[in-house]
């Protein structure tokens, strides 16, 4: 009798609902919810299917390479290609953080204005930094690269030298195109190669200005970066300093 509903208990409410069979041989453990708040609550602390499962360093490791490569399901679909996201999209409607993200209603109080900013508060702000203090310094930061961040600077690379790049570009980011004079500061010098002694090395290409949120922005994902304003250099450049150059492929 798979079509006719059966009668279940939640675990944590007491309330009475009805699931069909289908659903209850899916279920391993037996215990069932009304909701998914009720679920919610049930699965905190040894709740949860997953407490005391410590995975050791292998499996990890092993399920790491196995899942490496493997694109999600849903990349590339929108909710008009999938019911499956059309299903997830519709579940967000409605919610807290559905309603508070700006570009979608704009009309409701922004949660992530200057003025409504928690950080603001200079207790607050000491209190998240005495609470993250220590845990991303050194090579527990996930852009670790053996402390070469500590090293020196060639001496040429100088602030006459920078001024000169600046003046080159005409005061703008070369990434965005954003003037110098719309930032805070000035235009940081980039080494489109991360080599802080191309210049003793006999090398003077490929330093460019940034603003500060593009000069962020290449520190991840360096190959990328690196291939993209070197050819960008390359292509521009290389004919106004005498010099020849090959493209990098970006894959």
């Amino acid at each position: 009798m798979d079509h006719i509903k059966v009668l279940l208990t939640c675990a944590v409410c007491g309330k009475q609902f009805y699931r069909w069979p289908c659903e209850i041989k899916k279920n391993k453990s037996g215990i069932f919810y009304c909701s998914r708040e009720c679920r919610n609550v049930g699965w905190t602390g040894e709740g949860n299917p997953n407490y005391g499962n410590n995975w050791s360093d292998e499996q990890k490791h092993a399920l790491s390479e196995k899942k490496r490569g493997t694109p999600a399901w849903n990349k590339g679909l929108t909710k008009y290609d999938h019911p499956g996201v059309m299903k997830y999209a519709n579940a967000l409607i409605g919610n807290e953080f559905y309603k508070n993200i700006k570009h979608r209603n704009p009309n409701n109080p922004a949660l992530f204005t200057t003025e409504n900013n928690p950080m603001n508060d200079p207790e607050i702000r000491k209190k998240v930094g005495k609470k993250l203090k220590g845990k991303l310094a050194g090579d527990k930061n996930p852009n670790w690269r053996g402390g070469l961040s500590f090293g020196e600077y060639c001496p040429k690379f100088n602030g006459s030298l920078k001024e000169d790049i600046r003046d080159k570009y005409n005061r703008k980011c070369a990434i965005c195109g954003k003037r110098e004079s719309d930032c805070n500061k000035k235009l940081a010098i980039h080494h489109t190669d991360y080599n802080k002694n191309t210049l003793c090395n006999g090398k003077s290409w490929g330093l460019i200005p940034l603003c500060a949120n593009c000069h962020a922005k290449t520190n991840g994902n360096r190959w990328y970066w690196f291939g993209l304003l070197y050819n960008y250099w390359c292509y521009k450049y290389q004919d106004m300093e005498g010099l020849s150059c090959q493209l990098v492929t970006l894959t």
